[in-house]
């Protein structure tokens, strides 16, 4: 297997519980697709399916099936939370569960008795070993009020210890984590999750307490893995949206639930009468599968018989799906892998998962620990191993909120709640082409170059593989997290094996024999990795079995081979290691959290000073009984493991020759890793051997032909077939480079061969020859008359695109840059793709939009509370960074666009320091028309996306309709209501457009006509100009049945909805991986809003008072100081500045200063302390001392920044009036018709930078 063996001690905790707040699985599909298989690799929480089930699916364990079955026989729902949440139950709940269990017991004896069932129909077991698990639990569940009071008692007292635990380690204080789904309002709302946290451990129940409930529920004690009390410390039911606890709800603003749970029950509720809606349809299927899902998702790639994978790697059984295959999907639409990045490495899942996607247009999701700071994006590529087009054109994915330069799920809160600590990064992994061809497009690598860009992988995910020198002064906390090593030299040929299999790679100068080994070459070079030479041999294995190279040559039968007819090229060997050995103490005794890795070193003579260490093994505790030709494994039954009387018996194929000497031994050792050495160099010595035998011991050694497995199976060498070749010709051609040690694609080069006759003559006459981006991967190249569609394998930008013209030999190259994320402005051409068929956003989620809370607003001084802060962290620290700069012109269409958003959502509130609320929004270009009309109907909870949105009606105004449209605004100006004319400048309407028809397909519950106006441009929007229009007529008038659209709730709009458009509009994100948010920018400034704009605020109020300007020539003194400083005079400097800070400060506090002078003041003591920084960094080649140095400075400014970012100081987006509220002064046709107008202009305002 592809991920290193590991000692299973300490055993993992049972996790009855999801630990992620739900989403739906099915939010990046068209609701025109209704047939979609989904693979949930753990699941958990069965509320992910329920909530995929509410809002508009594939394993787990038996407690999951066993909610399924009460569900299908329609028991209280009230029951099924208890079972299901509680540790503890009450009498009526403990005998449903007792009579059910029972029930499912009987049903399970077999699968043939299974299909007789009456769940079988919507409840499909894959094999028949997952029936003998679940069946198993069940009895246990059934017999649990039969257990004898002494077994009862010790279960009750670890549960209680754990829980005591737990809550001493809590102790007055509050557990955020659990408060995740409380998202923008988790300031608010952490203090009671917490305490209901500790309230759920005191008691076992989320119910009242009540002394009924004093029942153990075996639910949450048998595991599969456990027959004790052994729960995840953290379990409590955060799957649910709890935000929803803590809104305003408009539909009953007086309706407040006891508990925040009581919210929780709510929805599962809601979920539950969904499911049973889903029943009566009969096309719900779920099928439930046990056992490593790695291991099952490489099984699933192809049939068992051919090579059958382990169960688990600690299980002799193999994975038999023959009963599985003639039922069932083997390609997925979704596949949802939440937590195997953090555990088994990216790039194992890419291997095991991406073969089993069902198209270019299906989805991987991820989720894993990322950092809450600045090493979030150096911990991303420390996860990809690579540059991003090097991972798209290997993998076959990229990271979609990476490559679009947002996402429009927001996890920001928990960059705050979390600090510096890790968050979860939920991600979705799709095809870098949204429309890509129907058959792969060919790409032609150099064997040097493909070589290069694999071994560059190889190198990273190696990275932590480094002397113990360089560990020695790291604290062991960071050991652990550097020794949790994901992958071992079978991965990188696998990966190789991936590249071929795709088929997109061409191979220019060789075949794949060569790329394997140059690899070889290239590891046996590298200098920068620790014991390289000593895998060697493993990679040569590896790449063997893969079929790159060829198999060694057969040592001759003597020796250890003595007597064999024979020698296979690779054979077989078996470590049997008795449980009493006194070798496994270490084992016993190893009581860190990070279980360690384990491999085996083959050694030729006690001399030999290059072993050979072997990581993909397979170890299970059992007997080893031989048969006729081979022997079989009859694994331990008691669950003992290392303290009952079995062999642990290790086993790994090797090639034959390596040991054939008589003075070849073989030992389990640990792993090499910086936490291992620590621990037991000393002990063990430098290879961290465990137990050692010579291969000729037969007592502890065997060498066969084949691999045992569990009676009747046995496993002849594992060759891979060679894959079919590649299915396309190869139209473009990749070209690379070394910058340093790190190699990147540099050039894709994409060529056009003219075969045409008459267009051979044109292009060698001098025909124009223009090229165009037609989409991300799409050129439209025209020669005089003549048009070409030419594809390119990863996204480009058009000024990063240049031709080549071969007029002679009659072919044009086009030399593309590929595309990078940092550049900003978003995925080219469009930063909203609409895939046509069927219509739906790409790269925004859907949402059930009349499912959502609609959000009361009337208490607009609390929602500024956490409303300002969630719309803040739509913005990078960079974006930060320039929102304050009064010259800024904006050329990031994705930052003016989030500028925009800020307007929509703050003036409908309509906060305070913003005057009063509007619900009608112009979208007007400078220099132009109206564009867009936007109705606001309100503002709903997106909780499973943890942001806020704007149920909203769009009316797009064209040259044709707006002599009908815009003077049907009278009426609603005539009532009272503000419209706000919103000055769309520096050309993002385009951005707008395109926005906005991706929100409209993303809550669509209509069906597009067949002479929907997208399909007869070929695009959506339909167009970007200016009068024209951009949005589809199929949904005009749809969806506004609601309170919220109708007066006297709405204004009088009755009469433009006909030609209106059901729109939810929400805030975009920066994305955490990419680039900083909520970093020291975000700190130093605070949560609110950019200041008012110098353009739009009165000349007096922008100038700096003299006090403070006198300030302006001291900074300026010591920041040419700073300048040229060494590291003492650095010190010196600082020492200056913070005799001023008090002045300063007093300054700040008399409220004389508005944002603008704050964020003036703010650039002068950054500028100083940035030159100071400079010099610290220029003149100290100890980084280390400059990082002290640096850390002294931001205590400086720590009191400075508290002054100058008082949440009532600030104020919010700009907003300037040229027109009073009852005077209107626009001048044009389309003015004319917009009374009671307030202007407000698009302008992007810059920050002072504090480093």
């Amino acid at each position: 297997m592809a991920f290193p063996l590991c000692w299973t001690s300490p055993a993992s905790p049972f996790k009855p519980l999801g630990g992620s707040p739900a989403i739906s699985l099915t939010q990046d599909l068209s609701p025109d697709q209704s047939n979609v298989d989904i693979l949930i690799l753990e699941c958990n929480d069965v509320y992910n399916i329920l909530y995929t089930l509410y809002a508009d699916v594939f394993v787990g364990p038996a407690r999951n099936i066993l909610v399924f079955t009460l569900l299908y026989e329609k028991a209280a729902i009230e029951q099924i939370w208890n079972i299901y949440y509680h540790f503890k139950i009450d009498e009526s709940t403990s005998a449903l569960l007792t009579a059910h269990s029972r029930k499912l017991a009987d049903a399970s004896v077999a699968l043939s008795a299974w299909s007789q069932s009456p769940y079988s129909s919507l409840i499909k077991i894959v094999n028949q070993d997952t029936l003998e698990k679940i069946h198993n639990i069940w009895i246990k569940y059934a017999n649990f009020p039969e257990l004898s009071n002494q077994m009862l008692q010790d279960i009750k007292a670890k549960q209680s210890k754990l829980a005591s635990a737990m809550l001493k380690s809590t102790g007055s204080g509050q557990n955020i984590r659990v408060s995740r789904s409380t998202t923008l309002v988790w300031p608010q709302s952490a203090t009671e999750v917490s305490d209901e946290f500790k309230r759920f451990w005191c008691t076992g129940t989320t119910n009242k307490p009540s002394s009924n409930e004093d029942r153990l529920n075996p639910a949450w004690i048998y595991s599969g893995k456990n027959e004790e009390w052994s729960v995840y410390s953290t379990s409590f039911p955060e799957v649910f949206h709890l935000v929803e606890a803590f809104l305003p709800d408009k539909r009953d603003p007086r309706k407040k639930l006891p508990t925040c749970l009581d919210k929780a029950r709510q929805q599962f509720k809601l979920a539950c009468e969904s499911f049973q809606v889903s029943l009566r349809t009969e096309k719900l299927t779920l099928r439930f599968y046990t056992g490593d899902p790695l291991c099952f998702s490489l099984a699933l790639q192809s049939s068992s018989e051919l090579i059958p994978q382990y169960i688990d790697p600690w299980d002799a059984k193999p994975i038999d799906l023959t009963h599985h295959f003639s039922l069932s999907p083997r390609q997925f639409e979704i596949i949802d892998a939440t937590r195997f990045i953090d555990t088994h490495g990216l790039w194992n899942l890419i291997i095991a998962i991406q073969p089993l996607l069902a198209s270019t247009s299906s989805i991987l999701y991820t989720e894993a620990h990322t950092p809450s700071d600045q090493y979030a994006p150096i911990t991303f590529y420390e996860r990809i191993c690579s540059d991003l087009p090097t991972f798209s054109l290997i993998s076959g994915l990229v990271p979609r909120a990476f490559i679009s330069e947002f996402q429009s799920q927001s996890n920001s809160h928990e960059l705050n709640i979390f600090d510096e600590e890790e968050h979860e990064q939920r991600v979705a992994w799709v095809s870098a082409d949204p429309c890509p061809p129907s058959v792969p497009l060919g790409v032609k690598f150099s064997v040097t170059d493909i070589a290069d860009a694999l071994f560059y992988i190889y190198r990273g995910m190696h990275f932590f593989d480094d002397s113990p020198e360089y560990f020695e002064p790291v604290p062991l906390s960071r050991l652990r997290v550097w020794s949790q090593l994901p992958y071992n030299r079978e991965t990188v040929a696998r990966i190789v094996r991936h590249v071929q299999s795709r088929g997109q790679i061409h191979l220019v100068g060789g075949v794949w024999e060569d790329v394997a080994n140059r690899i070889i070459h290239l590891v046996q070079g590298n200098k920068l990795t620790y014991q390289d030479d000593r895998h060697l041999e493993d990679l040569k294995l590896q790449f063997q079995l893969c079929d790159f190279l060829p198999l060694p040559n057969s040592p001759t039968p003597v020796g250890i081979f003595a007597g064999w007819s024979e020698v296979p090229p690779v054979v077989y060997l078996v470590l049997k290691i008795p449980a009493s050995a006194n070798e496994l103490k270490v084992l016993k005794d190893y009581g860190e959290s990070i279980q360690p890795r384990l491999t085996c070193i083959i050694r030729k003579s006690a001399n030999d000073n290059k072993p050979q260490m072997f990581s993909s093994l397979h170890a299970v505790w059992g007997t080893l009984v031989p048969s006729e030709d081979a022997y079989s494994i009859e694994p331990d039954r008691s669950g003992q493991g290392i303290n009952g009387s079995s062999d642990m018996i290790v086993s790994f194929w090797i090639s034959s020759a390596l040991i054939a000497g008589n003075e070849t031994t073989v030992s389990l050792a640990f792993r090499y890793t910086s936490l291992s050495h620590r621990l037991y160099h000393r002990s063990l010595g430098h290879d961290l051997d465990i137990f050692k035998a010579q291969v000729k011991d037969q007592r502890h050694v065997l060498v066969l032909r084949s691999r045992p497995m569990q009676a009747p199976f046995k496993q002849s060498l594992p060759l891979l077939p060679a894959p079919p070749p590649p299915s396309s010709n190869a139209t473009c051609e990749c070209t690379s480079y070394w910058r340093g040690d790190r190699w990147y694609i540099k050039d894709i080069i994409a060529r056009l061969d003219v075969t045409d006759p008459e267009e051979k003559i044109s292009l060698a006459g001098g025909a124009k020859v223009s090229m165009q981006l037609a989409g991300p991967c799409r050129l439209r190249l025209s020669i005089g008359e003549y048009t070409h569609a030419v594809s390119i394998p990863f996204p480009a930008k058009e000024s990063d695109i240049r031709l080549r013209i071969a007029r002679k030999s009659s072919y044009i190259e086009a030399v593309t840059t590929p595309y990078q994320p940092w550049y900003a402005g978003g995925y080219p051409p469009s930063p909203f793709p609409i895939l046509l068929n069927p219509p739906r956003p790409w790269n925004v989620h859907h949402i059930p939009l009349d499912k959502l809370p609609l959000i009361e607003l009337s208490d607009t001084e609390a929602m500024e509370t956490y409303i300002l802060p969630h719309m803040a962290l739509q913005h990078s620290d960079r974006e930060r960074k320039i929102m304050f700069d009064p010259d800024y012109v904006p050329r990031d269409h994705i930052h003016a666009l989030k500028v925009g958003i800020n307007i929509l959502i703050h003036d409908y509130i309509g906060f305070k320091f913003r005057g009063p609320p509007f619900e009608v929004f112009a979208l007007r270009p400078v220099g132009s028309g109206v564009q867009m009309v936007l109705l606001v109907g309100g503002m709903r909870s997106d909780s499973s996306g943890g942001t806020i949105v704007l149920d909203t009606a769009v009316i797009p105004v064209t040259n044709e309709n707006k002599s009908m449209v815009l003077p049907l605004l009278d009426p609603i100006g005539e009532s009272g209501v503000l419209i706000m004319s919103v000055d769309v400048q520096h050309g993002e309407m385009g951005a707008w457009k395109q926005y906005l028809a991706a929100c409209i397909e993303r809550v669509r519950t209509w069906t597009h006509k067949p002479e929907c106006e997208y399909q007869a441009a070929g695009q959506a929007p339909i167009s970007l100009q200016d009068g024209e229009d951009s949005i589809c007529a199929c949904g005009n008038g749809i969806g506004f049945e609601g309170k919220e659209w109708i007066p006297p709730e709405a204004p009088k709009w009755q009469q433009l909805l006909p030609y209106a458009t059901r729109a939810g509009v929400s805030p975009i994100f920066s994305v955490p991986y990419l680039e900083i948010v909520g970093g020291e920018v975000f700190k130093d400034t605070g949560h609110l809003p950019m200041p008012d704009h110098p353009v739009m605020s009165p000349a007096s109020s922008r100038a700096i008072p003299e006090h403070l300007a006198s300030y302006q020539a001291k900074f300026a003194e010591l920041s040419q100081l700073a300048e040229h400083a060494g590291p003492e005079k650095a010190r010196t400097v600082a020492a200056a500045v913070a005799p001023h800070l008090p002045q300063m400060l007093a300054l700040a506090k008399t409220g004389n200063l508005n944002s603008h002078q704050l964020a003036q003041a703010k650039l002068l003591l950054g500028s100083c302390l940035r030159s100071t920084q400079t010099a610290c960094r220029t003149n100290l080649s100890n980084r280390h001392k400059a990082r002290l140095i640096l850390r002294k400075y931001a205590v400086v400014v720590s009191d400075w920044r508290l002054a100058l970012c008082p949440q009532a100081m600030d104020e919010s987006v700009p907003r300037t009036s040229s027109a009073t509220r009852n005077e209107t002064t626009l001048q044009s046709v389309e003015q004319s018709h917009l009374p009671n107008v307030e202007s407000l202009t698009l302008h992007e305002t810059n920050e002072a930078e504090l480093s």
